[in-house]
């Protein structure tokens, strides 16, 4: 649907290494650009288990591989050197999504790396932090229900403006501390709902919006100045 106008990252997590790897060729088939993926998530907490699920999918086409990281996906104890030393394994390995609250590891991360991975950071909480750390970008899940506050602060940050980088941040973890009294994924459907834009409920098993739960985000989204009909 771009046309070649944007790069197309494609996430090709599952929870098998076998599926992740025929997503991975779908993928290349379909033109994407790039593959991520996470650890399966129901794994054991086991770096070198992870290791060997991302050399799979990196050795399954030629797509350039990042790897989607959370702590559940790998050793909590996890070190910098120990990190690069293992992934640098995995064929086509180009950058990692740092989906942690750990800036200390992820700017760690970013200085052992010297600059030749691609460092994205996941937690929507600390995208301006996490360009303070050293991220080339970031990806989240917001970004879908307030992108200029985000573009905001991105644009702010760039022309050195920190100050007004952490305001943005500020607007937007107010928005996200609203989303958690009901749900982040619920809210966020929700708001786009409301925005017309159809995605669906919640799957099966995720809790849906209550009439208690649409009026709160009505009533907070509405403290903070922020459009949602």
């Amino acid at each position: 649907e771009v046309g070649g106008t944007v790069p197309v990252l494609m996430h090709v997590g599952a929870t098998s290494t076998e599926n992740a790897i025929d997503l991975a060729k779908h993928a290349k088939s379909t033109g994407a650009d790039a593959v991520s993926s996470i650890a399966p998530i129901d794994a054991p907490n086991d770096f070198e288990a992870a290791l060997t699920h991302y050399s799979a999918i990196g050795e399954a086409t030629d797509l350039p591989f990042y790897v989607y990281w959370f702590p559940s996906s790998g050793s909590t104890d996890m070190t910098a050197e120990r990190f690069l030393e293992g992934l640098a394994k995995v064929r086509n390995f180009v950058g990692f999504k740092f989906t942690d609250m750990n800036l200390y590891l992820f700017n760690r991360l970013v200085d052992q790396s010297g600059g030749e991975l691609n460092a994205i950071t996941g937690p929507d909480e600390i995208c301006a932090a996490g360009m303070m750390m050293g991220s080339d970008g970031a990806v989240g899940s917001t970004y879908n229900i307030m992108p200029r506050i985000f573009i905001d602060m991105y644009e702010s940050f760039q022309s050195g403006n920190v100050k007004e980088a952490m305001e943005a941040q500020v607007k937007a973890n107010r928005v996200l501390a609203l989303l958690f009294k009901v749900g982040p994924v619920t809210g966020i459907k929700e708001i786009l709902a409301i925005r017309s834009i159809p995605v669906g409920q919640t799957r099966s098993g995720y809790p849906r919006i209550t009439d208690e739960g649409r009026e709160t985000l009505r009533k907070g989204m509405g403290a903070f100045d922020f459009e949602v009909a």
